[in-house]
């Protein structure tokens, strides 16, 4: 009986660490451009450093979401959430003095929603002066939200590799509150991980070990420390400084997971699946395919479409798009990167276009 349990508990931990591990190959992969600049900056090419370069913005002159539509996920006993731990008229900090940023499980609901909780807290902590000191992420385990990242969650690992990569270089990621599983997958996946990024991560056994990060100023009561955090009454604060109104839904993963899915489907009653290809972070052109459905462009690695697992969204009323007609190309801007796209023939090219046109673009920050 003892060997069959131990091993079951041997099969789930190795089916947990494959799951993380893909997901993380996954992050790697198309992050790694923003992961390896500082060790291979020197090895770039002039072109893709100038690339690399142009991308590099300001932080102060990066847009503030609104804290009436975070206040939809952040809530006392929420599923999930993000929250830059102001208090007093400062912020919490780490023994390193880096602003900490707590996440409740992981955020969730659409990429629109996910973009606006990452947009908010980030700028947040800019205020502290994260962009100098980066910031000290914690994130709880012990939540529904906590998950393997979905392809949509892409988007948002591009917000933070291209609007927000000074908060992250010189930060640092704390994983706590961890079941047995999830700590000894993640373990068995960080050993792989680039030593850059593995720099970043550090999964805690106990909260004592956690504990040695942060002084008694910082330490949260839920921590086991002596400092009150009240979320509700934080999101109060910032919707009377703002002179917003806290929003009177609380939204649950799953509310919000089945509101997207029926968005999603309403717009899909009639589409168009053309065959493109998409220029990588490298430089080099891979195999994509492209869905127009209404007011939206869907990007897919695989002709097999399923519109849960799709790499891109666009809402093509908030982007710019720039054509070259004689080499049938053209690149899409959603204020977060220019994506570069090329058509396989000049009928496809011209569907696109006139699609695209068809939406009145908003003037977008260049990068």
């Amino acid at each position: 009986m003892r060997a069959l349990c131990v091993k079951f508990c041997v099969k789930i931990v190795v089916y947990t660490a494959s799951r993380i591990f893909f997901a993380l190959a996954f992050i790697v992969n198309e992050s790694n451009q923003f992961f390896m600049v500082p060790l291979f900056k020197n090895m770039m090419s002039a072109k893709r450093q100038a690339n690399f370069n142009e991308q590099k913005r300001d932080c102060s002159k990066l847009t503030y979401a609104e804290m009436n539509h975070t206040s939809a996920f952040l809530y006392s006993g929420c599923d999930g959430g993000v929250v830059c731990l102001e208090k007093g008229g400062g912020v919490l900090r780490d023994t390193n003095n880096r602003p900490i940023v707590l996440s409740f499980g992981m955020i969730y609901g659409s990429v629109e929603d996910m973009t606006k909780q990452v947009t908010y807290v980030m700028n947040r902590s800019s205020d502290h002066n994260a962009c100098e000191t980066g910031i000290c992420a914690v994130i709880e385990g012990n939540y529904k939200s906590f998950r393997v990242p979905e392809y949509r969650m892409k988007i948002i690992f591009d917000l933070l590799r291209f609007k927000y990569k000074e908060h992250m270089h010189n930060g640092v990621i704390h994983f706590i509150n961890l079941s047995f599983v999830h700590r000894m997958g993640i373990k068995f996946v960080v050993r792989m991980l680039p030593t850059f990024l593995r720099s970043l991560i550090v999964v805690h056994t106990s909260m004592e070990s956690f504990l040695k990060h942060m002084p008694d100023s910082s330490q949260l009561q839920r921590w086991g420390g002596s400092v009150q955090f009240d979320v509700d009454a934080y999101v109060a604060e910032r919707c009377k400084v703002e002179g917003l109104e806290k929003s009177v839904s609380k939204n649950t993963i799953q509310m919000s997971q089945l509101l997207e899915s029926k968005t999603m489907l309403a717009s899909l009653t009639s589409y168009t699946n053309l065959h493109m290809c998409k220029k990588s972070s490298h430089g080099i052109w891979k195999r994509k395919y492209l869905t127009l459905s209404s007011e939206k462009m869907f990007v897919f690695n695989s002709n097999q479409f399923s519109f849960q697992h799709y790499k891109y969204c666009f809402d093509l009323r908030k982007v710019c798009a720039q054509f070259e007609d004689h080499v049938h190309e053209f690149t899409v801007d959603d204020g977060i990167r220019i994506h570069h796209f090329k058509a396989d023939n000049a009928s496809d090219y011209s569907t696109i276009q006139t699609y695209l046109c068809s939406f009145e673009s908003p003037h977008l920050p260049n990068h």
